[in-house]
């Protein structure tokens, strides 16, 4: 095999590295419902939730309440939108909302696919976020392949795509940006193809 055999090896352990590390960014925010971190340091003290199955979720942001609802929505499970209690001091503002919102019921990708998964809304939002993220390391590594990049540039835009602000905050956080940093390479792949 020689030199064919020491580049598809050394693919593989990119491909095998990387997608460690990508876990181990994402497991760090699976079904996180902050960008801080932690529920303690989260400023988004809009909403609570509770899951169709009872799974009690705080400190949301309208977004991550939207598309736990559409989750639910998809599903079928009755008065899903209404799951989102606003917190009493957001609600005195009087600008609380009730209901499917724009533009968030637009986006309607990634919470129909997690919609399909049996499990909690929120674990299966998280699932899903982790596939497209993954699934977008592989075809990116593989992209640069077929587009002739050499090894070592194939291990570069692994890192880069690893650790992008966007993969480090979002990944696997209940947000849509992590499943569309996956899906957007997965276009880019379908060009090079």
């Amino acid at each position: 095999m020689g030199k064919r055999g020491d580049v598809a090896r050394l693919r593989i352990s990119i491909l095998v590295g990387f997608s460690i590390l990508l876990v181990l960014i994402a497991g760090a925010r699976f079904a996180r419902t902050d960008v801080a971190g932690t529920g303690v340091l989260a400023t988004d003290d809009y909403y609570t939730w509770t899951s169709d199955d009872g799974r009690f979720v705080d400190h949301l942001n309208i977004d991550i309440a939207q598309y736990l609802s559409m989750v639910e929505d998809y599903r079928g499970v009755e008065g899903a939108f209404e799951k989102q209690e606003p917190y009493p001091a957001f609600e005195a503002t009087g600008e609380s909302v009730r209901g499917p919102v724009d533009p968030f019921t637009s986006r309607v990708a990634l919470p129909w696919l997690a919609s399909l998964l049996p499990m909690d809304a929120t674990y299966a939002f998280a699932t899903v976020n982790l596939v497209l993220l993954l699934l977008g390391l592989w075809l990116l590594v593989d992209a640069l392949a077929v587009a002739g990049r050499s090894p070592l540039a194939q291990g570069v835009g692994a890192a880069l795509y690893t650790f992008a602000l966007p993969v480090l905050m979002f990944s696997t956080a209940l947000f849509i940006d992590g499943g569309v940093v996956g899906a957007l390479v997965i276009g880019y792949w379908l060009m090079v193809r």
